[in-house]
This record gives C-alpha cells, sequence and structure tokens, in this order.
C-alpha cells in the first residue's frame, strides 16, 4: 500500500471514530439529562469529571507530548529495542507521576473540587486517561490509528451505559428514582 493510500486510510478511521465519539458524547449528555436533569448531583458529576480532565490535560498531556517525538526516531530507524526501552521508561515515569498526584489528592479532593465547585471528584481516572494517551501516542507512531481513535468511543459507550444503570438498579436523586 503507497504512503498517500496509508494516510488517506487512517485520516478515514480516525474521523469515521472521531465522529462516532462525537454523537456518543451527545447521547451521553442527553442520557445525563434524562436520568439527573438539573440538579446538584449533575453539577457535582460535571465538577468531578472535569477536575481529572484538567489535571490529565496538564500533566499527562505533557508528558506524553515529549515522550512521542522521542520514541518516534527510534522506531522508525529500526532501533525497535531501543525505542520499546524509552517507552518503557517514560509510561513507568508517567505511571509513578500521576500515581503520586492521585494517592496525595485523594485526601485533598474536597479541597481541590473547593477552588471549582462543590461536588466529588474522579480523581483515578487522571491515570488510566493519561496511559491510555500516552499508548494512543504509541500506537500512532507505529501507524495504528484505529484503536486510540476508538478509545474515546468505547469511553463514551461506557459512560452512558454507567448512567442508564442508574435508572435499571434504582440510583435515586433528590427523591427521584
Amino acid at each position: 500500500m503507497s504512503r498517500f493510500n496509508t494516510i488517506v486510510r487512517a485520516t478515514a478511521v480516525i474521523a469515521v471514530f472521531t465522529l462516532l465519539s462525537k454523537v456518543l458524547g451527545f447521547c451521553r449528555e442527553v442520557a445525563l439529562a434524562y436520568v439527573f436533569g438539573a440538579s446538584a448531583a449533575t453539577d457535582a458529576y460535571l465538577v468531578a469529571f472535569t477536575v481529572p480532565n484538567v489535571i490529565f490535560a496538564v500533566l499527562g498531556g505533557a508528558l506524553t507530548v515529549t515522550a512521542v517525538p522521542l520514541f518516534a526516531p527510534y522506531a522508525s530507524a529500526a532501533k525497535r529495542g531501543e525505542a520499546w526501552r524509552l517507552f518503557a521508561v517514560f509510561s513507568t515515569l508517567l505511571s509513578a507521576i500521576l500515581l503520586a498526584v492521585v494517592l496525595a489528592g485523594m485526601p485533598l479532593a474536597r479541597q481541590i473540587v473547593w477552588l471549582v465547585a462543590p461536588g466529588r471528584v474522579m480523581l483515578p481516572g487522571v491515570l488510566f486517561l493519561s496511559l491510555a494517551n500516552l499508548f494512543y501516542g504509541l500506537l500512532n507512531t507505529s501507524n495504528i490509528f484505529g484503536p486510540p481513535a476508538l478509545g474515546p468511543v468505547v469511553t463514551n459507550i461506557f459512560i452512558v451505559a454507567s448512567i442508564l444503570a442508574g435508572l435499571r438498579f434504582g440510583i435515586t436523586v433528590y427523591g427521584r428514582s
């Protein structure tokens, strides 16, 4: 397959999965509004989802943006062993830093959220989002574009399923069931 065809195919895969992710993101918002409405629980959920995303963008995003350009030259120069060693160092470093942030942040969750709004923090998500992003970058440097583009789709499916499970299993919000 020519380089042009590879780029076109990768672009198409990413575009389709991105569109699917956006549609499922809309479904996630509809499910959230249907199940919880405009309530304090919805506000708490949105705040709890925002705080880890900000931490992820700062820490996980920065380390991933650094790691992938360092990994790519090794991978393309047929130095696979060195590339994997470098990736192992970065993934271990990222895991250690983020685990420390999560462990330090859990007892301080109330104070962290107080800075933004009252609610709860889904801080452990930072670790998993950041590691997923690092692996997405690794796969992209290996010309594997489908799984990284599918990641947000799967995330939205699980969030929608979890919200709808609230209806099925009787999660109540201020008197509603």
